[in-house]
């Protein structure tokens, strides 16, 4: 399949969702007020669903106060000048100014200065109180869609962001234990390396930091997962582990890169485990089998390196600690308690418990135990 095309396919179900709710929103639109057209309704609906997963609450709020300005905006400079290209000026510099007073959201602004300018234009001269109305009864739909209807799992949304970024981290050791093999072989210059190597956060932990302040206002703001705010909290806190992974990884490859070449071999060999180990775990982040085999193989790599190296040389025992510390970092995401890794890392065992993690909670109102089982 192209990757266009993979893109749409992956968004068919918002891309339906904001159809539907447009839809309903004209709908109810027509039926409260007879001989108008509500073209605020299916707008406001699609505007405030415009926007990624368990940030379209907040979007939807923000587009009804940008539309409530630039109707109010544009509807006293009707009353006031009545048409033409005087209320047009007066009705946008107040919105402008007034949606900036209030907020500082692009979205904010960009919805009061089109609220404004449709509401002169469409208004020919004529104050009408209904297209606010319309604003309110989209954006009243779309929080039933992102509220009620369709609300964002956190859990979920979390562990699918903590596996994108785990990949991306996984990605990122890939290259560079692939560029010092291509080194060792000759393809690449030895003065090439440190250009070459990875030193920026990927991308899609900047992500998970995003999804994480996302699920946080889902949770606190959405009554229907307010009774999952303890287990979103401690996923939270699983996410956040991630963040020093991907710091304590960038340092090993950037430490190692930094060793003489007859050093380099065996930190080369672990930074490649850990890739894979990471990009197997991203797979499936709540997988306890796995946690367990990347916690396994995490160990059995940095016993390999930490046994055979000496780390008298200032650069070798540098690259030793960033190696304990990127494993210690790993064991952390799996669910080990820092202190069974620490002892783990140290102790030479090959292997460590990994603990179980509840399953994404998908139901937030509490069901009978008959009703669980039918679910």
């Amino acid at each position: 399949m192209p990757p266009r095309l993979r893109r749409v396919v992956g968004h068919a179900w918002p891309l339906l969702q904001a159809t539907v709710a447009a839809t309903t929103a004209w709908v109810i639109a027509r039926q409260l007020i007879d001989d108008h057209i509500p073209f605020f309704a299916p707008i406001a609906a699609v505007v405030a669903l415009n926007a990624s997963r368990g940030e379209r609450g907040l979007n939807a709020v923000r587009v009804v106060l940008g539309v409530f300005v630039g109707i109010v905006a544009g509807e006293a400079a009707v009353a006031v000048l009545g048409g033409g290209v005087a209320s047009l000026v007066a009705a946008l510099l107040a919105a402008l100014a007034a949606a900036r007073l209030l907020a500082s959201a692009t979205v904010v602004l960009n919805q009061a200065a089109v609220a404004a300018i449709l509401t002169v234009v469409a208004a020919d001269g004529q104050a009408g109180p209904q297209r606010l109305v319309d604003a309110l009864v989209g954006a009243v739909v779309a929080l039933v869609f992102t509220q009620v209807l369709f609300s964002p799992e956190p859990v979920g949304m979390l562990r699918r962001a903590q596996g994108q970024a785990l990949a991306g981290i996984g990605s990122a050791l890939d290259h560079t234990a692939h560029l010092l093999d291509r080194v060792e072989s000759g393809e690449v210059d030895e003065a090439n390396v440190a250009g070459l190597s990875p030193i920026e956060v990927p991308a899609a932990v900047v992500d998970l930091a995003k999804v994480r302040r996302a699920t946080d206002r889902t949770v606190r703001r959405s009554a229907v997962w307010q009774r999952q705010r303890g287990a979103v909290e401690h996923e939270q806190l699983r996410a956040a582990t991630i963040d020093l992974l991907s710091a304590s990884s960038l340092m090993l490859c950037r430490v190692t890169v930094a060793l003489p070449t007859p050093d380099r071999e065996p930190f080369a060999h672990l930074i490649g485990r850990l890739g894979g180990a990471l990009g197997r775990l991203a797979a499936d982040p709540a997988d306890h089998e796995a946690r367990q085999r990347a916690a396994d193989e995490a160990l059995t790599a940095v016993h390999e390196v930490v046994d055979n190296a000496d780390d008298g040389e200032h650069e070798r025992g540098a690259a030793l600690a960033a190696a304990r510390i990127t494993v210690g970092d790993l064991l952390a995401v799996v669910g080990v308690e820092p202190d069974d890794a620490a002892r783990a890392i140290e102790s030479g065992r090959d292997t460590v418990v990994v603990e179980n993690v509840p399953p994404a909670p998908r139901f937030p109102i509490r069901l009978s135990r008959r009703h669980r089982r039918h679910w």
